[in-house]
């Protein structure tokens, strides 16, 4: 399915993958199992996804639930009598149970999860421009970082100018590579991560991954490079690279750069989402004195939305009511 939106995260889901692959799977789009921060976010996943696993768990010390993308514990969900370690093996979080809440689990093989299409959720954090969202996925060779980017609906970056360079190369995270004693880094505190553009159809006949028409290179760029390097780079100083996609040897090569990322970009939406409202009221009809509750439920409304509600039939005023917050 296509990544869902909110905030500044992109969701998706993977099934038929243990918790453990589930989280090894997010970290190579670039994301985490999701983290819940809040009651609105956790009936927001619950509503798009109904099922999954959750990147929640005491693995590494029991009773000390952590998120696995670092994020503060503000919010649980619990379902009653959990979590209870059952057996003492149950240390994966997972959502939700029949009452709509969370439960712990143990983990499973991965035959198990293909054999119950265990569901992982991803929450892929990324920084947005116009129309598009950019997110650093794995990559060690540029095959691998655009099958990434493809997973997420999108395409290694296609760059179409000189603002967007700089626009990329300030606002997205530069991670340090593994060894930073070796190579492009330790020379000079060079990073690169591989971008759509590949020469590797046809010597010289550089495309976009995307398919978007080659309209705009980087002015330092030698666009006559080593015959086995076929694809682009961008180095966190702005200029532009030719590497080869794995070759192990060294210089100005793969390993000298220690590749292991790319920029995807995804298309985001232009029309605004659909606002939804939900009511469940308490009960269809009361007794005088008795009360009422009528919970609203919304989905991307925006801020400062009014609701109106109307009254009829005899003896009630507006004074009957109390007022109460959407959620």
């Amino acid at each position: 399915m296509a990544p869902i939106i909110r905030g500044n995260s992109l969701y998706t889901v993977v099934d038929g993958l243990n918790w453990q692959g589930g989280e090894n799977y997010a970290i190579k789009l670039g994301g985490h199992l999701a983290s819940i921060s809040s009651r609105e976010e956790d009936i927001f996943l619950k509503e798009n996804f109904q099922r999954g696993w959750i990147g929640f768990t005491d693995s590494a010390s029991e009773g000390t639930w952590k998120w696995t993308d670092g994020s503060q514990v503000t919010y649980t969900n619990w379902d009653i009598g959990q979590p209870d370690n059952a057996r003492g093996i149950q240390h994966f979080a997972q959502a939700w149970t029949q009452s709509g809440k969370w439960d712990d689990a143990e983990e499973d093989t991965p035959q198990q999860s293909i054999a119950f299409n265990k569901r992982s959720i991803i929450e892929i954090p990324f920084v947005q421009r116009g129309d598009s969202a950019y997110v650093i996925v794995q990559g060690p060779t540029w095959e691998e970082a655009e099958a990434n980017a493809v997973k997420l609906g999108g395409h290694l970056v296609t760059i179409n100018d000189a603002a967007e360079n700089q626009w990329v190369t300030e606002n997205i995270k530069w991670i340090i590579p593994n060894n930073p004693n070796y190579g492009a880094y330790n020379s000079d505190k060079l990073i690169a991560y591989w971008i759509g553009l590949t020469d590797k159809y046809f010597e010289g006949n550089y495309v976009w991954s995307s398919g978007d028409i080659f309209s705009y290179s980087q002015p330092n760029w030698d666009k006559y490079p080593t015959p086995s390097e076929d694809y682009l780079t961008l180095v966190n100083n702005g200029d532009w690279n030719d590497l080869d996609s794995g070759t192990n040897w060294s210089g100005s090569g793969y390993t000298w750069w220690q590749m292991k990322y790319g920029i995807a970009e995804i298309k985001l939406s232009t029309s605004a989402p659909t606002p939804t409202y939900s009511l469940s009221p308490s009960s269809t009809s009361i007794n005088e004195g008795s009360t009422l509750t009528t919970t609203v439920s919304t989905t991307n409304v925006a801020s400062g939305t009014t609701l109106y509600y109307s009254l009829s039939g005899t003896g009630i005023t507006t004074a009957d009511f109390s007022s109460g917050s959407l959620t």
